[in-house]
């Protein structure tokens, strides 16, 4: 399958008298990605399903940037990576309609460059890693 993912890891700032950032700051990554998957009947009205994600050229933004520099808080993002897998079971209601839950785990890891401002310090080269969990309903149709 082909599509496109964002996730965001949202934080209401946190800033000091002076402006600057004391705490965790939001985080938005979006990339298009290639998955592979593999399905199978578990009974006449059971389907279930398990899938692996990469991600393709991801990016990073963060939603807080450095008054003084222009620079987000952790510095410049130099390189931003990530993959999900997840899986879930469709109860078949007839031969094209169906509805079930699935759950997707999705991380991604993102490398920074040049110097930032987090938690009231320089942070130079500084990494994020963030992890999603994500459970849904959802009903199925096919044609």
């Amino acid at each position: 399958k082909l599509g496109y993912q964002f996730s965001d890891f949202r934080v209401d700032p946190v800033l000091n008298e002076a402006g600057q950032l004391i705490f965790l700051n939001s985080n938005r990554y979006t990339a298009p990605f290639l998955g592979l998957g593999a399905g199978f009947d578990v009974s006449s009205t059971t389907f279930a399903h398990v899938g692996f994600d990469y991600y393709i050229a991801p990016s990073m933004k963060e939603t807080f940037a450095d008054a003084a520099t222009g620079n987000g808080a952790s510095g410049t993002v130099s390189s931003v990576s990530g993959l999900a897998f997840g899986g879930g079971l469709t109860f078949k209601f007839a031969s094209n309609l169906g509805a079930g839950f699935g759950l997707k785990y999705a991380t991604w890891n993102t490398q920074f460059a040049g110097v930032g401002n987090r938690f009231t310090q320089p942070v130079a080269d500084g990494k994020a890693a963030d992890t999603f969990v994500n459970v849904g309903l959802f009903v199925n149709y096919s044609f």
